[in-house]
């Protein structure tokens, strides 16, 4: 295991030390299994170029290389780092992934204002893990992230992460069959586009637990293709443009779970199935729905399935734009309601 270093304004051949540090391309370059990469939070950092993560490291889903953000004197103190795209060309991507084996984690990082897409999980992907912990991505002139991976065997998870203000979708997907997302205690907002368009396959299944879709410009959460085994649990959905949840292939979903989930003032339904049927869902009750404009969900009437839902105003503690706080008042008929209360 291996500690190296980068500063934004390092002049390149550097050796990693903190005192000849390398440049951010050098930095993915060099680190391998169990390294840690410090991005030092000297300044901005700026690139004039895209990212390559293209190195063959010998990483592992058991032994990842991380790239963290550190204080300017080298502390590894839990420091935001920023990575900024405002001096790259046209139509550029900040962070541009694309090799075969592919095992990183990055860590409190800010990717920011990429040209094209701030994080491109590129075609040569095939056997891989890409975790996001603690960072924002934010402000790309199209996608935040745009998933064109090669496979459905890898998975991407998002810990306490920001996506928004992206000017195309959040998190997009090419084509079918791409990984999972795992994605716990994020925010999702302000996207141009959908929040999270999730092209999943037959092998990776997303689990979305702790997060708020919001103020999207399209849906909060797109499915497709094969969304058989996926999970939302314990998530807002409010005020997107569209639907809260929007699946979008007729015909290969089922087995889907969405419980202790809150869906109000979305501009389409809560919940649009675009089945007509029931059948898809393995469970879908201890929810709330509340003033969607189409409806509460496109199947059943308009009823949402099961017996336990809440179809109240769920009284958010803040709904004002840009502070937003779904934490809920003492007075909200969803508190102590949900699956696995136990009084």
């Amino acid at each position: 295991m291996s500690t190296y270093y980068s500063h934004h304004d390092a002049g390149g051949s550097g050796v990693g030390s903190f005192a000849d540090p390398f440049t951010l391309q050098e930095l993915l370059d060099n680190v391998d299994a169990g390294d840690l990469g410090l991005v030092c939070n000297t300044g901005t950092y700026t690139p004039s170029a895209a990212i390559d993560v293209d190195n063959a490291s010998a990483a592992t889903y058991q032994n990842l290389a991380t790239i963290r953000g550190a204080n300017a004197d080298g502390s590894d103190d839990e420091t935001i780092a920023t990575i900024s795209g405002s001096s790259l060309p046209a139509t550029t991507d900040l962070i541009n992934c694309n090799v075969a084996s592919l095992h990183i984690k990055f860590e409190g990082i800010r990717f920011t204002a990429a040209t094209q897409y701030n994080i491109n999980l590129n075609t040569a992907l095939n056997i891989y893990s890409v975790i996001f912990y603690r960072c924002r991505i934010d402000n790309a002139s199209s996608h935040g992230i745009y998933n064109q991976e090669g496979t459905a065997q890898g998975v991407t998870m998002f810990f306490d992460t920001e996506i928004d203000s992206n000017g195309g979708d959040g998190i997009a997907s090419a084509g079918v069959s791409r990984g999972g997302y795992q994605m716990n205690n994020c925010s999702i907002h302000d996207n141009t586009g959908t929040g999270v368009e999730d092209t999943i396959g037959t092998t990776t299944k997303s689990v979305y637990k702790g997060t708020s879709f919001y103020d999207n410009g399209s849906h909060g959460l797109d499915f497709s293709n094969d969304t058989r085994g996926v999970l939302v649990d314990d998530c807002v959905f409010f005020n997107n443009t569209t639907n809260g949840i929007n699946f979008s292939d007729t015909a290969n979903t089922g087995l889907i779970s969405v419980v202790n989930s809150t869906f109000r003032s979305n501009g389409g339904y809560g919940i649009d199935t675009n089945t007509g049927s029931l059948g898809q869902f393995a469970l879908c009750d201890y929810n709330c729905f509340h003033n969607n404009t189409s409806g509460h969900i496109d199947i059943n009437g308009g009823t949402p399935p099961g017996s336990n839902n809440v179809t109240s105003d769920p009284k958010f503690t803040s709904e004002t734009d840009g502070s937003e706080d779904f934490t809920l008042q003492l007075d909200s008929p969803c508190k102590d309601t949900g699956f696995g209360y136990n009084g």
